[in-house]
């Protein structure tokens, strides 16, 4: 049976239908751009959220180990062992997430209404590890002093060498007419510690008129043989072992380049003939690594002030043990430079000042509490020759032999702990 339904109905049918769609596109739309937005927002929030974290775990890592070192610093001060945690790795997991809802909600004229409910959160997972400095590690790290290489690479970082020297070097041994004296870098010691602070006084006055050089001991290892000239394979041979060659009349010399030990000096080794250079090694190698040989000549400059010695280099404990004593036991003084040296940076009285209180400090970037006491690092401005940062240089130039002596722990075994939050 057919119906006929009139065309007036029909468009009405088909108009109320249009509007629906119209209406259940807006909310879709709606809720899309809302979508949208909180994607975008999380975007946004995500790496703004890493910036911080990575940032504060930066400043939090760095301000535990400028303490470590001051507390130990404190430590040594109270006659008490020292010892150091390193921090190794940080991991971090984060979390970002996104949520949104529709839900019902009735309106005051009656009736209801739909609500979005939108909403971002962030979640941080840290885990610590910490290794304690003990055992083989500590006696490699902490009680075996530096060898040369820490202190050819300390030298060449554009501070003053008197720095380097102050810090890294327990001693000096002087060889004048066949008889050798230490000159300790101990204020225990009253004139062997005025003799060493006028020697690295006059080294410092060198290296500040560019005429100082340090650095490897640099030499051929030759050898001649006589006979057949050498085959092609032969010579290939030698030249993947780093050797060459050279004929000099019937004579077939082979060669080697060699690095020797480090120099103090005021010339140029390579000036030198092949043959001084590898006596100057020669001498050199008397002493283990943690010695290095100093030649300040007559005829070069400064040469009115010649030294002929061996620096004795410091442990990192006795680096720490130098900076204690300086506070209270055996504190160091002014020593005047030897008429003879040139101008020098400066001449500040100890070579790390640290200051002690049992009030705490007020306007300090960092100071550290020990046996109820607080310790800092003194103010420059106060102490010293204007412009000059010495105190903030020399703890900047502790630090990095802390990062060189203790921190490489990544490949120490051991049981590290962990710690997560």
């Amino acid at each position: 049976m057919l119906h006929e339904i009139p065309l007036v109905g029909m468009v009405a049918v088909r108009v109320l239908y249009f509007k629906g769609t119209i209406c259940l596109l807006r909310r879709y739309y709606r809720f899309v751009v809302m979508a949208g937005v909180i994607s975008g927002l999380v975007g946004c929030v995500s790496p703004i959220a890493m910036d911080h974290a990575v940032i504060g775990y930066d400043r939090a890592h760095a301000q535990i180990q400028t303490q470590l070192l001051l507390l130990n610093i404190a430590r040594a001060r109270n006659h008490m062992p020292i010892h150091f945690t390193a921090v190794p790795n940080v991991a971090a997991t984060f979390d970002f997430r996104m949520n949104a809802g529709l839900a019902r909600e009735p309106l005051r004229n009656g009736g209801g209404g739909m609500a979005l409910a939108l909403g971002t959160s962030v979640a941080e997972n840290p885990t610590i590890n910490i290794v304690p400095i003990q055992g083989e590690a500590f006696t490699k790290r902490l009680l075996t002093p530096m060898d040369e290489s820490k202190f050819e690479f300390m030298a060449h970082q554009g501070v003053d060498i008197g720095m380097v020297l102050r810090l890294m070097v327990r001693a000096i041994l002087i060889e004048k007419n066949g008889v050798r004296t230490i000159f300790h870098n101990d204020a225990r010691h009253i004139k062997e510690f005025q003799q060493f602070r006028r020697a690295v006084f006059h080294l410092a006055a060198l290296e500040y008129a560019g005429v100082l050089d340090i650095g490897p001991i640099n030499y051929d290892r030759q050898w001649s043989i006589s006979g057949r000239d050498p085959s092609m394979d032969e010579l290939l041979k030698i030249a993947e072992r780093g050797y060459f060659w050279t004929t000099e009349e019937n004579e077939k010399i082979f060669s080697k380049p060699v690095r020797g030990r480090i120099l103090i000096a005021n010339f140029d080794p390579n000036t030198l003939s092949n043959f001084e250079r590898r006596r100057l090694d020669k001498k050199a190698r008397q002493y283990p690594n943690n010695f290095i040989l100093v030649d300040i000549r007559p005829g070069y400059p400064g040469g009115e002030f010649p030294i002929q010695a061996w620096i004795k280099l410091r442990s990192f404990n006795a680096v720490i043990e130098f900076i204690a004593n300086s506070m209270h036991s055996y504190p160091e003084f002014r020593v005047e430079k030897d008429p003879r040296s040139g101008t020098i940076p400066a001449n500040p009285v100890k070579t790390l000042e640290i200051l002690e209180s049992s009030e705490k400090p007020k306007n300090v970037d960092f100071f550290v509490e020990y046996h109820s006491a607080y310790y800092w690092l003194a103010d420059d401005k106060s102490r010293h020759e204007p412009d000059i940062s010495w105190n903030q240089e020399v703890f900047k130039l502790l630090y990095h032999l802390y990062q060189m002596t203790v921190m490489d722990v990544t490949h120490v075994p051991g049981l590290p702990i962990s710690i997560a939050k």
